[in-house]
């Protein structure tokens, strides 16, 4: 019984898609249905001369194509072959040693994957180095000593911490809940007391 249902089913649907095939077939082959199907057509020209302007505007961009010199021929691209090839000589001059460790590590010729791994990381660890010199140098600036962190206005205090407001401008430094004293304030370096 269900097997029946099911086949009901399935004639209906295809007579249904039939029947839909005829009656787009029907209004294709009869434009005239009261403009119940629009076909695009492009504006027609009405006079020679917008035709001829056109015309020429292609023609005048065909010839400038074509009177343009190529603009890499053979000679260029053997001499920037050339270059490049100078280049990497260059290059294995300057520091053979780095190249033969990646190829001795990997045992074939360094990926460009491989390439910007390692060069993220010589950035990194180049940022690190950086930032390290420049704290030192404000504490050397500033007699060595810490500063409080700083707190934006609706920020959550850390766990552990708690604000302390400088004594000469008023800025909110965030310090350790144990703080007593022996450090400055984040924005005028004046000593929180």
């Amino acid at each position: 019984m269900l097997f029946f249902i099911v086949y009901i089913v399935i004639f209906i649907c295809i007579i249904r898609q039939v029947i839909l095939k005829a009656q787009n077939n029907q209004q294709r082959n009869n434009p005239s249905n009261n403009g119940s199907r629009v076909v695009y057509t492009p504006p027609k020209t009405d006079s020679i001369a917008a035709v001829n302007a056109q015309k020429d505007n292609y023609y005048q961009h065909y010839q400038r194509l074509a009177t343009q010199p190529i603009s890499v021929t053979r000679r260029e691209l053997k001499q920037e072959k050339q270059q490049q090839q100078l280049q990497q000589k260059q290059q294995k001059q300057q520091d053979p040693n780095k190249r033969q460790t990646v190829q001795k590590e990997t045992g074939k010729k360094p990926s460009t994957t491989d390439y910007l791994e390692r060069k993220a990381k010589m950035d990194q660890m180049e940022h690190a180095r950086e930032k390290q010199e420049e704290i030192r140098r404000v504490n050397q600036r500033y007699g060595g000593q810490r500063v409080g962190g700083r707190y934006l206005i609706g920020d959550p205090i850390p766990r552990g911490m708690k604000l302390f407001y400088c004594p000469y401008c008023g800025a909110e430094n965030i310090v350790s809940a144990d703080y007593r004293s022996g450090m400055d304030c984040y924005f005028c370096r004046t000593e929180l007391k």
